[in-house]
């Protein structure tokens, strides 16, 4: 009865950087994204590799607020490692994500429904451009108007205040 999220993310630009760097470099890129996503969760929240360069996350206990915040948060903090970023040299640019949230028992009650609503979320957010956080209940079906606001790329960290917006 407690109220929990399904977050999945998309790392952004993954594939261009795979055909850059090559498989092993990206497969070290994917590593580093566990370990931060692991590090930065609370104990009771679950990370798993959806495949590729996706990822899902169980948050527990948690709000619609709480848990887009919370994947915010990831998003501003997500870095790689100071060897990945050493081996990728001056092509290493600023690692993102896109996010689609859902949240129980809001969104659905069944745990497939949930998951699918996460993945429409996400599909949204990438049809509507990248570096972004999207609840399930911000899609307005499958419009893609985003009523709230949640475009990343207006919410630069202090760290990338130089950087450009995609």
């Amino acid at each position: 009865a407690m109220p929990l999220a399904i977050a999945v993310l998309d790392l952004d630009g993954f594939v261009a950087l795979e055909r850059s760097w090559g498989r092993p470099l990206a497969r070290q890129v994917l590593v580093d994204v566990a370990r931060h996503l692991q590090a930065a969760l609370r104990r009771s929240d679950t990370v798993a590799r959806l495949g590729d360069d996706r990822f899902g996350l169980i948050l527990n206990h948690i709000t619609a607020f709480e848990a887009k915040r919370l994947v915010y948060q990831l998003w501003r903090s997500l870095a790689l490692r100071p060897e990945t970023v050493e081996l990728l040299g001056n092509g290493a640019g600023r690692l993102t994500f896109t996010a689609g949230i859902a949240v129980f028992p809001g969104d659905a009650s069944e745990p497939r429904e949930l998951y699918t609503r996460a993945e429409i979320a996400l599909d949204v957010a990438r049809a509507s451009g990248r570096r972004r956080v999207l609840l399930y209940a911000e899609t307005s079906g499958d419009s893609g108007e985003d009523r709230h606001g949640t475009d990343l790329r207006y919410h630069r960290s202090h760290e990338s205040r130089r950087e450009d917006p995609e």
